[in-house]
């Protein structure tokens, strides 16, 4: 066989077949055979092939071909058939290409291949379970952890973290350092063990970690706080308890180890509490029985808490009573009867009010006698009782119980005395207070202790005000003292007035025969004139007048009629649709049944103003007037009243006009509505307020003073509104938004019933004043008072206030009310009794009455000085100031130059008083009617206020000098004199000028057509200081004229006695004028010889300044010879002074000699 092959393979090759040389298997080196690499980073596992004609290269990872993905995919290597590097490279390593990589190579030879190992480190895993993890107090618990991705537990580090503190391996904290490293922990405890615990595992490229939450489950903590809690029966009650537990509980109330049920599950029990951690206890309308130890206990999965509370229900005491309402006659003692037990404290109260035992005429009581005895009642212990016991458990109060006083009645009769008039009626007020009901009481009126029976000319009704009438009043039968009497079973009570019929003349109804209707005079009392209504067109005088006489047969008539000459007869009345109506309504005879119909038809017919005349509203005054004949008017009528006086403000200002001018029916109306709401009977109300567009009203009825006054408020409304008014209960304190106000002194109305009726007029088209005086710049308001039934009309030393907004400023502003008798009964303003001042821009009027009032411009002021002695005082003034300004600035000028003039005190003082006196006159002269502006005007009065308060004050200096140098003589030096006088001198005067602009500087503006103080200060901040001066200065005027006569005397003269007289009289009037003295003639300026003493006052004080020169610079010698050398340029001119040496009689009349004595210590 072996032959065959042989031979066989000879003859191929001896065929040409080609021959092939033998080759050798490639071969496959690494510089390494095993490689650790980073997960995420890339590696090149190296590999170099040698051989020849290499066919393939293949790589492959744990057995598994791997795919050559080129350059962008994770696995690369060289392919190449020649021998060479064969490097694998793997991108992005990830733990799992760890293991196990063959390179294989082949040729035709056959193959080699390479093993080499991959080692990857990763950051570990950590996985800790369970998550959260319970335990116990006092047990064990496990937290596992389980450790991955790591090559080997070796190579990494393992530890154990609680709230991120590395925990020590101990005796509680026990872990391996495997793969599993489980923490176990021992004895748990809930303060030291509770918390997040943490596993990590750090290999060379960092740390892995996972943790858990560990609770340590206790057995919950019940707390309440309190030991005992109390509380009152019938009251709910709470009961706190917290539970603290890490975990839910379920909690339970006892009491007396008793479980209670909760309402909030079982609805209907009185207990209720939420399972919670804070689970309150409430326990609702307790009772005694509830008294108790209470438990609040919790219990979670571990175990069960408790906490305890006493608490103790108390009850307040039981009252009874035996009667409600007991009844005692006023004197008499009565018990109230209560019953209470388990009380420790008791007290009865009066209508709200604490009753202290043993006063007032009540007993003590106690709890053991807690009856209320009251011996000696009296009205005052009337009213509702309540008793009061208390306890521990609370307070219990007994029903009310009422006590009725029957007293004996206190009677009010008004007014005090009564005043009628011959066949007129009157009314006399009785009112019965202190009563509760007329059924028990008897009523009786008496005329000078005799019974009066009704009937006839007397009647009455029997209420709670009895009040009398008197019908056709007659001389002889009525006047006397009438009583009214009121008697109960605890006796009578009474009061009286006196009443008197006047004789009085009834109105007069004339017939004119160039007259188309009647005049009228209204009733007027004997000895007086009356005057018609009727004007002399266009109603400047009454149209006729007569004097009522006394008269023995009819006890008075009339005489002397009188028609006014040369009077205009008056134009036609002009009538409307309502004219008729209301001429028929002003013939109507008014009486109490018909006065609220005859008023309401008034007012309905007047509301028409756009047609009404100057008919209609004569018609209205009538009408009016013919209501005011009732004594009482009902308060539903007074509303009706106060339409018609607006009805009467809304009409053309020219129609009032005519009216008035005819026959003064605008004064009748106001008139009209004033005594009607004065004698309104409020029937009961405590208030009415009547509002109308241009008319407001308010009228109370009240025993305390309380409401004052009436306030109307500066708004943007064209017309009175409610909002607008203010009830005032003191003086407004915000004077800014006051329009108009008008108040009462409180003192009036203190302690006595008052009746206060107030208005407002928007408008002042019905007050038309034909005195030509008077300009009305503002809103008016008005006052009635009446006390105890008596119409307060002066109120003596009291005032009345009424504020003001005016329209426009004026310079001539005064206070001003509603005289209704001026002007011949056609009313007119009047300023008597009021003072006008200005605060905070309102304008405020105090007087000493009650009527309407207003701020207006008085037009003609100072009208009781002629014009002629106005003129001829202002001429005087002007060149007196003018002279004075000169003479008073050559003074000054002659002092400050020439040095020798002024090295006395006596100089230096006259200098002073000259620069005071020089800074007034001028003020006076150029400033003082400087009136155009309001700021400028204060300066000048506030600066002429000072210089002539520093002028008197010098003039005191000046008086004291005279005394040490004429008086007093020795002894009289005086260090640093110029310093200790000008500061007083200077200073003094600006006290009274500050404290009135901190006051008010609007004090600085209350002249009348010139820049001066108001009149109130003017009294204590000018006159007082001056007047003290004054008498200081007359006082030493005295001593020093004294003094020179007696020098006189004691001296050898050679002069005649007629140069002494003179002499004597020329230094009289130097230290006169020196001291102020010419001011005494202001002070006298008063009554008739007013005029006379303003020329003394005008011309010796406007010339005060030239005289000042005159006697103490033109005649001094010495200071004309210092001129003579200052003009006439002379060198030197030789002086001589006379003194007592050279002469044997001289009396100094100059301040360089009189004052610079030596001895006086003055030089």
């Amino acid at each position: 066989m072996l032959v065959d092959i042989a031979s066989i393979l000879y003859v191929f090759l001896s065929c040409g077949i080609p021959t092939v040389e033998a080759q050798d298997k490639p071969t496959v080196s690494a510089p390494t055979t095993s490689l650790t690499g980073n997960a995420g980073s890339n590696i090149t596992i190296k590999a170099t092939v040698t051989g020849s004609v290499i066919s393939s290269v293949m790589w492959t990872f744990n057995g598994s071909s791997l795919t050559n993905d080129g350059v962008s995919g994770r696995f690369s290597w060289t392919n190449q058939n020649y021998t060479g590097p064969v490097d694998l490279i793997i991108r992005n390593l990830v733990l799992s290409d760890m293991g196990t990589y063959v390179c294989t190579v082949r040729n035709a030879a056959g193959s080699n291949e390479l093993t080499i190992r991959l080692t990857i480190n990763a950051v570990p895993v950590v996985a800790v379970s369970p998550n959260p993890v319970t335990g116990y107090v006092g047990q064990n618990v496990t937290i596992n952890c389980l450790i991955m991705q790591v090559i080997s537990i070796y190579s990494i580090t393992i530890w154990w973290y609680q709230n991120s503190t590395a925990i020590s391996k101990g005796s509680t904290f026990i872990w391996s350092d495997t793969a599993t490293p489980n923490l176990q922990i021992s004895n748990l405890d809930a303060t030291q063990h509770q918390g997040i615990y943490r596993c990590t595992a750090t290999s060379s490229i960092g740390t892995g970690y996972d943790e858990t939450t560990l609770t340590v489950i206790t057995r919950p903590l019940v707390t309440i706080g309190l030991t005992t809690v109390s509380g009152f029966s019938g009251q709910d009650i709470k009961v706190n308890c917290t539970v603290t537990s890490s975990e839910s509980v379920t909690v339970t109330w006892y009491v007396n180890n008793t479980a209670l049920t909760n309402a909030v599950t079982s609805p209907g029990s009185r207990f209720s509490w939420q399972n919670s951690l804070v689970p309150i206890l409430t326990i609702s309308r307790t009772v005694v029985s509830d008294t108790g130890m209470y438990r609040c206990q919790a219990q979670n999965s571990y175990g069960t808490g408790s906490a305890t509370v006493q608490l103790s229900v108390e009850a307040p005491p039981v009252i009874s009573i035996s009667q409600q309402s007991y009844q005692v006659d006023e004197g008499k003692s009565v018990t109230l009867n209560v019953l209470v037990n388990s009380a420790a404290t008791v007290s009865w109260s009066r209508n709200g009010n604490l009753i202290t035992p043993g006063q007032n005429g009540y007993n003590l009581f106690s709890t053991n006698s807690p009856n209320l005895v009251i011996v000696n009642s009296s009205v005052s212990h009337a009213g509702t009782y309540i008793f009061t016991a208390s306890n521990t458990g609370g307070s219990s109060q007994s029903p009310s119980i009422t006590l009725s006083v029957t007293a004996v009645p206190v009677v009010t009769v008004s007014p005090k005395p009564v005043t009628g008039y011959v066949g007129q009626s009157v009314t006399i007020n009785c009112i019965l207070t202190q009563v509760t009901s007329t059924s028990n009481i008897t009523i009786l009126w008496y005329r000078n202790g005799i019974a009066v029976s009704k009937g006839g000319t007397y009647t009455w009704l029997d209420t709670m005000t009895p009040n009398l009438q008197i019908s056709n009043l007659d001389p002889t039968q009525h006047p006397g003292t009438y009583r009214c009497a009121g008697t109960s079973s605890a006796g009578t009570g009474y009061d009286q007035t006196t009443l008197s019929v006047i004789v009085a003349c009834h109105t007069l109804e004339l017939n004119e025969t160039n007259s188309s209707m009647p005049i009228i005079i209204p009733f007027t009392r004997i000895n007086l004139t009356g005057y018609s209504w009727n004007r002399c067109y266009p109603g400047s005088h009454a149209r006729a007048s007569a004097l009522c006489l006394d008269d023995y047969d009819t006890g008075a008539r009339w005489s002397n009629v009188t028609f006014a000459k040369d009077c205009k007869e008056a134009p036609n009345l002009e009538n409307s649709r309502q004219s008729l109506l209301l001429r028929n309504l002003s013939k109507t005879l008014v009486d109490i049944n018909n006065v609220n119909q005859v008023i309401s038809d008034t007012a309905i017919l007047t509301s028409a103003h756009d047609s009404l005349k100057n008919a209609d509203v004569i018609y209205t005054a009538r009408i009016l007037e013919n209501v005011q004949q009732i004594s009482s008017l009902p308060s539903n009528a007074i509303k009706d009243v106060i339409k018609v006086a607006n009805n009467m403000l809304e009409l053309d200002p020219g129609i009032i006009q005519s009216a008035q001018q005819i026959s003064s029916a605008a004064n009748r109306i106001l008139r009209a509505v004033d005594d009607l709401t004065k004698n309104t009977d409020m029937l009961g109300q405590k208030s009415r307020r009547i509002i109308q567009p241009y008319v407001a009203a308010e009228i109370w009825e009240q025993t305390e003073p309380n409401i004052i006054g009436l306030e109307l408020i500066q708004g943007e409304s064209k017309r009175i509104e409610n909002g607008s008014l203010n009830t005032l209960k003191t003086p407004p304190d915000n004077l800014q938004m006051t329009d108009a106000a008008i108040y009462i002194d409180p003192r009036l109305i203190q302690g006595s019933s008052s009746h206060l009726a107030m208005h407002v007029y928007w408008d002042n088209k019905m007050f038309t004043d034909y005195s030509g005086r008077y300009e009305t710049i503002s809103r008016i308001a008005a006052a009635r008072l009446s006390t105890n039934g008596n119409s307060i009309v002066d109120l003596v030393d009291k005032t009345a206030t009424a504020i003001f907004l005016p329209f426009k400023e004026h310079m001539n502003i005064v206070c001003g009310y509603w005289n209704y008798t001026g002007n011949e009964n056609a009313g007119g303003w009047s300023t008597e009794g009021c003072i006008h001042s200005v605060d905070t821009g309102r304008h405020i009027c105090k007087c000493n009455h009650l009527t309407n009032f207003a701020v207006l411009i008085d037009l003609q002021p100072d009208r009781s000085i002629s014009n002629a002695d106005k003129l001829a005082l202002g001429i005087i003034t002007k060149i007196g100031l003018g002279l004075s300004i000169v003479g008073l600035g050559l003074t000054i000028l002659s002092f400050l130059i020439f040095r020798n003039l002024r090295k006395s005190h006596g100089q230096k003082t006259l200098v002073c008083l000259c620069f005071a006196m020089l800074g007034s006159a001028i003020l006076f002269l150029v400033g003082i009617d400087r009136t155009e502006t309001y700021g400028g005007c204060i300066t000048v009065s506030v600066l002429l206020h000072y210089f002539i308060l520093a002028s008197f004050m010098w003039m005191l200096i000046e008086g004291i000098l005279q005394y040490l140098r004429f008086v007093k003589v020795l002894g009289t030096y005086i260090p640093k004199f110029m310093i200790k006088t000008s500061i007083p001198a200077w200073g003094t005067p600006l006290i009274p000028v500050i404290v009135l602009l901190a006051v008010d500087y609007n004090l600085y503006f209350g002249g009348r057509g010139y820049c001066w103080m108001q009149l109130y200060p003017l009294y204590w901040a000018f006159i007082l200081p001056i007047g003290l001066i004054l008498v200081a200065n007359f006082i030493v005027f005295i001593l020093v004229i004294v003094n020179l006569c007696r020098r006189v005397r004691g001296m050898q003269v050679n002069q005649s006695d007629y140069k002494v007289t003179v002499m004597k009289f020329q230094a009289g009037l130097a230290v006169f004028v020196l001291l102020g003295l010419t001011w005494v003639f202001g002070f006298l300026a008063v009554e008739d010889a007013r005029v006379s003493f303003m020329y003394v006052f005008a011309f010796l004080n406007a010339f005060q300044g030239f005289f000042v020169f005159l006697l103490f610079t033109a005649r001094e010698k010495q200071v004309r010879q210092s001129w003579a050398r200052l003009c006439c340029k002379k060198k030197s001119v030789k002086t001589s002074t006379s003194d007592s040496r050279g002469k044997k009689y001289s009396i100094p009349l100059s301040q360089s000699t009189n004052l610079s004595d030596e001895r006086s210590g003055h030089a």
